[in-house]
């Protein structure tokens, strides 16, 4: 078994893929993993439950990565899914904020930076699906709260390692 295999949990560094439906969290996962951990769909709402995933990020070491249902999903059975949402924003060490380019953060962005910094939860923005579109405004609404950004494209694999570059320099040092 390998030292990756025997780490709890519990000891493992949390991440959480946080934002929209269909802002591209699940996409992220999967090219982070480097295989089909979550399902990808057009179909807004697709991830229903947080999916994690344990794997070995060097160099940060082992880690639990968890996509999350969409923030702004609706409904009776949507407020559920943006509670469960909410608690992996407050049981994760490190929070990947997911923003489509081409689109501008709002209330809801907002409301996660806020929980985050009460939390003492640290954040990295991303702009997903940048080979769609411009991720000038998520950038600037970034630098603004003085939160690393990174544009990337689970698509193209574009801004991966500079993703990867930003986990490891915003993660909780001990």
């Amino acid at each position: 078994m390998t030292a990756l295999g025997r780490t709890p949990s519990a000891e493992r560094l949390h991440l959480a893929l946080l934002g929209r439906r269909n802002a591209g969290k699940s996409s992220l996962l999967n090219a982070l993993a480097g295989q089909q951990v979550a399902i990808v769909s057009p179909q807004p709402g697709t991830t229903t439950d947080p999916v994690s995933k344990a794997m070995e990020l060097l160099p940060l070491g082992p880690v639990l990565l968890t996509d999350t249902p969409g923030l702004d999903d609706e409904g009776a059975l949507g407020e559920l899914r943006v509670e469960r949402g909410l608690r992996a924003l407050a049981r994760t060490d490190l929070g990947l904020l997911l923003v489509e380019a081409g689109l501008t953060p709002g209330p809801l962005e907002e409301e996660v930076v806020r929980r985050a910094r009460e939390g003492g939860t640290a954040l990295v923005v991303v702009s997903s699906k940048s080979d769609r579109g411009d991720p000038a405004a998520t950038a600037a609404w970034a630098r603004e709260r003085r939160l690393p950004h990174v544009a990337t494209s689970a698509t193209t694999g574009a801004g991966l390692d500079a993703l990867r570059a930003a986990l490891i320099e915003t993660a909780p040092k001990g």
